[in-house]
C-alpha cells in the first residue's frame, strides 16, 4: 500500500535518492504504562518510497504496512526500506489513550539487510483508568492580567480573576506581570507566580504535549515537593520571542487551597495541572479536596459556558 503522507517529509528524514529498498525486520512491543502487553492493537508502519513532483517542493510518498499485535503484545514487521527510517503508529484502541506514534532508524545496510536485525521497539499506550469531571479551560490566547505590576488572583473554579477584577471568589494563584517595551518593538516581561496559602505550590514536569500519549500527565498529582514560587521571563529581540519555559513541553502540577493544622500538617488541599508557560496555558482543576486524580474526561467538563477557543478536548 502506498499513500501520500506529508508528515513523513520530516519524520522519515529527508527523501533519499537511494533507489534500492533493502529488507528490514523489527518487532513492535505494545505495552501499557506498567509494562503489560496489549494484544489486538492495529499498527501502521511507514517508510519512504519515492518523491513525486507537484505544488511547492512536491510530496514524499510512503510505503505503508498494516499489522496487529499478538497475544504477547508483539508485532513482527518485515518491510523493505530505502532509508531505514520508519514511523510507527497505533490506531485507536478501546480503553487506551491514543498516541502520536514513534520512530525508528536502522544503523546501516550489511549484506542487503538493514541492521541490527529484528530490534524490539517498545510502544506505550496509557490505559484509561478513572477519567473524571474537572474544571478545564484553555487560556492559550494569552494571560491578560487586569493590572500590570500588581498582584492579581485567579480563581480556577470560577474561571475568572478574583474580584474586583472579575467574578472570581477565591485566589487560587497570584500573578504579577511586569513588561518593559523598547521603541523598536522588542519587549522584556517577567511573570511572578505565587500562592496564597502555606504549602500551596507547583511542581514542574517536562513532556511534549504533541508527542506521545494523549494523557500528558500522570494519573495522580504528586503528594510532595511543591515549590511556593516561580518566576518566568519572556522577551523578544529583533521580533523573535524567547521564553524560559517551552510552552509545548513545560507543564506543572499544582497544590491549591491548602489548609494545615497547628503542626503544619496538611488537612486538605485541591490539586490541578497546567500545561504551558503561565502565559499561554490550559489548566485542569479538581474541586474535590484531597482528591489527586487529574485524569480528565473531556466529555464531562464542569465548565458549561466556555467559548469555543476555551474548550478542552485533551485529557
Amino acid at each position: 500500500m502506498k499513500i501520500l503522507c506529508f508528515t513523513f517529509i520530516l519524520s522519515l528524514s529527508v527523501a533519499s535518492c537511494e533507489e534500492v529498498a533493502h529488507s528490514s525486520r523489527f518487532t513492535v512491543q505494545m505495552i501499557d504504562g506498567e509494562g503489560n502487553p496489549i494484544s489486538g492493537v492495529p499498527l501502521k508502519t511507514a517508510t519512504f518510497s519515492h518523491w513525486e513532483s507537484g505544488e511547492g517542493f512536491g510530496t514524499d510518498v510512503a510505503d505503508v504496512n498494516d499489522t496487529i499485535s499478538d497475544l504477547n503484545g508483539l508485532a513482527v514487521i518485515n518491510q523493505p526500506s530505502k532509508t531505514g527510517a520508519f514511523s510507527i503508529y497505533a490506531l485507536p484502541v478501546k480503553d487506551y489513550y491514543g498516541s502520536s506514534g514513534c520512530h525508528y532508524k536502522f544503523d546501516k545496510v550489511v549484506g542487503g539487510k538493514w541492521i541490527p536485525d529484528n530490534p524490539t521497539i517498545p510502544y506505550v499506550l496509557k490505559k484509561k483508568r478513572n477519567p473524571i469531571p474537572l474544571y478545564a479551560k484553555n487560556l492559550t490566547e494569552g494571560l491578560l492580567v487586569p493590572v500590570l505590576g500588581q498582584r492579581c488572583g485567579y480563581d480556577f473554579k470560577i474561571g475568572d480573576w478574583k474580584a474586583p477584577h472579575g467574578k472570581g471568589e477565591i485566589a487560587d494563584i497570584y500573578f504579577v506581570v511586569q513588561v518593559s517595551e523598547e521603541p523598536n518593538g522588542d519587549f522584556d516581561s517577567l511573570i511572578e507566580v505565587t500562592f496564597p496559602n502555606e504549602k500551596d505550590g507547583l511542581i514542574f514536569f517536562e513532556q511534549n504535549r504533541f508527542k506521545g500519549s494523549e494523557l500528558v500527565s500522570d494519573y495522580l498529582a504528586p503528594m510532595e515537593s511543591y515549590k511556593p514560587q516561580k518566576n518566568l521571563r519572556r522577551f523578544s529581540r529583533g521580533g523573535r520571542i524567547t521564553s524560559e519555559i517551552n510552552k509545548e513541553t513545560g507543564n506543572y502540577y499544582l497544590r491549591l487551597r491548602t489548609r494545615v493544622d497547628e503542626k503544619g500538617n496538611i488537612k486538605s488541599a485541591n490539586y490541578a495541572k497546567l500545561y504551558g508557560d503561565f502565559m499561554y496555558f490550559t489548566y485542569y482543576f479538581n474541586p474535590t479536596p484531597n482528591d489527586r486524580n487529574l485524569e480528565f474526561d473531556p466529555e464531562r467538563n464542569l465548565f458549561t459556558d466556555l467559548k469555543p477557543n476555551e474548550r478542552v478536548s485533551a485529557p
